[in-house]
């Protein structure tokens, strides 16, 4: 078989241009078909490296006499197709395709079909050439990102890869050990000249049954570093199987809690719980204490101190859920605690060992990481056994060589890289954490029957001796009070009623509201129209002053909440209620003034800004508004919408806009939904995040973000707030709560951005909400979850404008988040609440219920019952510490 060079022809234009972007099954064709070209006898056979071929302008055929073209699937062009017929016309061309192979097993097999000789020294040396041929490629995606081009010397590079595949093929292992090391010293060089920073890479092993399976013991057999990553769980199955455990005894553990979510947790409980994983794995791992991994669910606050407590070896914050890592300016940093000691930690987002696009992409990955930080690292997870085999190539390239990064344990890599970056000390109010909000409670028409039934027990209808109703009133009151029934409930869904038995039918004459907040507040009646997706609030039923954790009974229609001779709740240039007044911004569509009906001074403005770039960096915009529309403008609401355009300094259309506002009645929230459409830009600049900039009044602001964080200091680069975030003076506060919170940015002393998330097709919608003064910034946030999940009405015979309480709470600090019902084995119904402390203060709250339980217990994270709750008195006693979220449950 003649041969003179051998060319990999892709879908791009040229090596400069190596293809990255590309579907999981392309990733993989790709590698495949570049590797497959360094197989020890082509190099040899050629003694020339192979090339990459454009299938958008292939080589003119009598310049590759000799040549073989492995052309993969993904290939097909149109100028490929003509370049055959050009091709076939040539009678005495000895150009041979090799074609429609997506892997390098069968490449290698068609060639030798056609001829090619293979050596049993070459099928030994071969994984070693294929490794090269992916570390050539990833050093020149790596030096081409980090300089203005190759700097790779290429002559001298294919003199040491040609000796070496000679080497190979004639069994000469000194020959090809000696040629392979000079090859990666000269690509070590080519990314060292460009930039010298150390790299690491650790490979984290997720079990799922460590106790079966070929997965586990496939990982074992390979000799390269490896960390394990196990939760108490999985310990007690090691306990069972002594012959893997004594494997494991060996190797790098690594403790995890898994996918239990330590940020509902009080840091009391957190600490509980880490310390129960790092216990559990320390009883197999004899070479010390494990590191701690923390990879769902986000971050919990203080969860450095709670790693040093519990003696954990280093701190992994590694997110296999989706969710964000930490923003922070050095992914590997020390985390400084309260009590000024610190915790090594290391941060970011892992790479899916399972995916060849991971490995297509690691050198475009590793340039921002080189630029970034001063301790480049790249973490690839996977479970045990489902590595992609490509995998491999990337394991061989850090075994000979520093190119790609040196691959460690995540203990050896705590280890070496202590004190490396000293000036890298992020403390917690500096911290950028990113955690998932919290599912907002189902309220459909079976919680609301459930809620029927629970009434009904609050009444005593059987007359038994525990049915003696320990409320401020009697029973025969609170059963008159009700109208005798909540008992006759009928639930939308069609379910028969519920009333005692020889109790006559009456016709439904009102609904029940139920509102399973702990504070009194506007109910909304209605559906979401779509999944994820909050009510639409011109349309939803209002239901005003609804009794903190009680219920309300309404009429056919709505009692007016608009007095005579008022002023229009919406115009063209603003909306008021009885608590605020709102005036839009005549240029840009935003908010131009937000004040209170009885403070007239402006407490913030509102727009849409524009920023870009890894940095987040400002951007000057252009905007264009089309005229307002008044969406409601009626008895119990006020809406007002503005569209527009945002365009780039060079006209080039950013995205289209539209901003939603509502003002409802006896509400004192301002909502605002935010509509973006970049669908048809035109903007040659990428990279761009669209963002709600709030302007807050000349002053010095105390920030902080959410439950159990400490304030932000005055101005720094970027923070997380999942929950709301607080702004306080002395003159009041603002309070800010968005339904998919992430990213803030705070720049100079007044202005405030929140990063809004883009939806893949291009749209995206988001719904805010404002608050001021308000004592309990979280009830913004409960506020504006609640409207996710628009509370069902059913049919009741109580007397309409009745109303009345079913628990009361008897501590400010402390909130309910969630009331729902459960049935139980027994066929009675639980009562659960959800408690959260919101101010860092411990707690004794008293739940006070319109019937007296019977008992009263505590639920684990788990579901089940955790232990009983004492009741004293007419209530029952709930002992929360700083920050604890506690479950409650009630049965009678």
């Amino acid at each position: 078989m003649d041969l003179r060079s051998v060319i990999t022809v892709l879908p791009c234009d040229g090596l400069g241009d190596f293809p990255t972007h590309l579907t999981e099954r392309d990733s993989a064709t790709v590698l495949h078909s570049w590797t497959a070209a360094w197989r020890p006898e082509l190099l040899a056979a050629t003694k020339r490296l192979p090339r990459v071929g454009s299938a958008y302008s292939p080589p003119a055929v009598e310049n590759i006499s000799g040549a073989v073209l492995i052309i993969p699937p993904l290939s097909d062009t149109r100028e490929l197709a003509s370049w055959r017929e050009e091709l076939a016309a040539d009678s005495e061309s000895t150009i041979q395709l090799v074609e429609g192979f997506e892997h390098r097993d069968k490449i290698i097999a068609d060639l030798a079909a056609r001829g090619l000789t293979l050596t049993p020294t070459g099928d030994r040396w071969a994984p070693e050439f294929y490794a090269l041929g992916y570390a050539f490629v990833q050093a020149e995606l790596l030096t081409r990102a980090l300089s203005t081009g190759s700097i790779i010397s290429l002559d001298e590079l294919e003199q040491r890869a040609v000796s070496a595949a000679q080497g190979a093929v004639a069994g000469d292992d000194q020959q090809a050990e000696a040629g392979l090391r000079g090859v990666y010293d000269l690509l070590e060089q080519a990314r060292d000249h460009s930039f010298a920073v150390r790299t690491y890479l650790l490979d984290l092993v997720l079990l799922s049954d460590p106790t079966r399976g070929a997965g586990l013991q496939q990982e074992l057999d390979e000799p390269s570093p490896k960390s394990y990553l196990l939760t108490p769980e999985l310990c007690d199955q090691l306990t069972d199987a002594p012959t893997v455990s004594a494997r494991l005894n060996g190797e790098c553990l690594v403790a995890t809690c898994g996918d239990h979510q330590l940020t509902s947790l009080s840091p009391a409980a957190a600490r509980r719980r880490v310390q129960q994983a790092v216990d559990a794995v320390a009883q197999h791992y004899p070479n010390g204490r494990p590191a701690f991994a923390q990879t769902h669910g986000g971050v919990p606050p203080r969860l450095s101190a709670i790693a040093k407590e519990c003696d954990a070896a280093g701190l992994l914050v590694a997110p296999l859920d989706g969710v964000r890592p930490p923003a922070v300016e050095e992914r590997r940093f020390a985390w400084q605690n309260a009590d000024g000691e610190h915790t090594e930690t290391l941060a970011l987002a892992p790479h899916n060992a399972a995916s060849a696009g991971a490995l297509l992409g690691l050198g475009a990955q590793l340039s921002e990481s080189l630029y970034r930080d001063a301790v480049s690292t790249e973490l690839f997870a996977a479970w045990a056994g489902h590595r992609h085999e490509l995998f491999d190539d990337l394991r061989r390239v850090a075994t000979r060589s520093t190119l790609l990064g040196r691959l460690l344990t995540v203990d050896q890599y705590f280890s070496d890289t202590l004190g490396v970056a000293p000036i890298s000390v992020v403390s917690d109010d500096q911290l950028a954490v990113f955690a998932p909000s919290a599912p907002s409670a189902p309220r459909n028409e079976e919680v609301l029957a459930g809620m029927a039934e629970y009434a009904e027990a609050l009444v005593g209808l059987d007359g038994g001796p525990g049915d003696v109703c320990r409320s401020d009133a009697g029973a025969s009151e609170l059963a008159t009070r009700i109208g005798r029934s909540v008992a006759r409930v009928k639930p939308a869904g069609g379910k028969p009623e519920i009333r005692p038995e020889g109790t006559p039918e009456v016709q439904p004459e009102g609904r029940i509201v139920v509102n399973d907040r702990s504070y009194s507040a506007v109910v909304l009646l209605g559906k979401c129209v779509e999944v994820g997706r909050p009510c639409d609030l011109t349309s939803a039923t209002l239901v005003p002053d609804v009794p903190a954790l009680g219920y309300r009974v309404i009429g056919p229609s709505d009692p007016p909440t608009l007095a005579k001779n008022a002023p229009p709740r919406a115009t063209s240039d603003g909306l008021q209620n009885e608590f605020f007044q709102v005036l839009i911004d005549p240029e840009t569509g935003g908010v131009r003034s937000f004040r209170t009906q009885t403070k007239r001074s402006n407490r913030l403005s509102q727009r849409i800004g524009v920023r870009r770039g890894p940095r987040r960096v400002d951007l000057p915009i252009r905007v264009e508004r089309d005229e307002a529309r008044v969406l409601a403008c009626s008895a119990d609401r006020g809406a007002t919408s503005v569209a527009g355009r945002l365009f780039d300094l060079k006209g080039g259309l950013i995205a289209r806009f539209e901003q939603r506002y509502y003002l409802l009645a006896r509400c004192n929230r301002l909502y605002v939904d935010i509509l973006l459409d970049t669908t048809d830009a035109t903007t040659t600049l990428d990279d761009l995040c669209l963002t709600s900039r709030v302007a807050l009044p000349e002053e010095d602001w105390l920030i902080s973000r959410g439950v159990q964080w400490t304030r932000l200091p005055t101005h720094r680069s970027s923070f997380a707030a999942t929950d709301y975030v607080h702004a306080a003076a002395a003159e009041g506060s603002v309070t800010l709560a968005g339904d998919r919170f992430s990213e803030h940015i705070r720049f100079g002393g007044r202005m405030l951005d929140s990063l809004l998330t883009r939806e893949p097709a291009g749209r995206s919608f988001h719904r805010l909400a404002f608050g001021l003064d308000e004592p309990r910034p979280l009830r913004v946030t409960l506020d504006l979850r609640s409207q996710y999940a628009a509370a069902a009405e059913a049919g009741c015979a109580a007397a309409i404008g009745e109303s009345g309480w079913l628990a009361h709470l008897d501590c400010g600090n402390v909130q309910a988040s969630r009331l729902t019902t459960k049935p139980l084995d027994t066929g009675a119904l639980g009562l659960q609440i959800d408690l959260v402390e919101t101010e860092g203060r411990s707690a004794d709250v008293r739940v006070r219920l319109a019937k007296y339980p019977k008992a009263a217990f505590w639920i684990a994270a788990g579901g089940q019952r955790g232990g009983m709750l004492d009741l004293v008195g007419e209530a029952v006693v709930v002992p929360l510490s700083a920050y604890e979220s506690r479950r409650i449950e009630l049965t009678w």
